[in-house]
């Protein structure tokens, strides 16, 4: 990423940090980025998994 505009996507797969750090260049100065955990009870009740759906179009606009 050498034009110094940032990068927002949606993905269908894992993403792996390691791969987003080297995909910046040396001169774009920080790497911001996320990750959490899911908790596993919510409302007294197991949580299983998580669902996401997002209108892609308009997500990436």
């Amino acid at each position: 990423m050498s034009d110094g505009v940032g990068r927002v996507g949606l993905r269908d797969a894992p993403i792996s940090p390691g791969d987003l750090l080297d995909d910046v260049s040396a001169g774009a100065g920080a790497v911001v980025t996320f990750e959490g955990r899911v908790r596993d009870r919510n409302d007294g009740r197991t949580v299983i998994g998580l669902h996401y759906d997002a209108y892609q179009e308009m997500a990436e606009d």
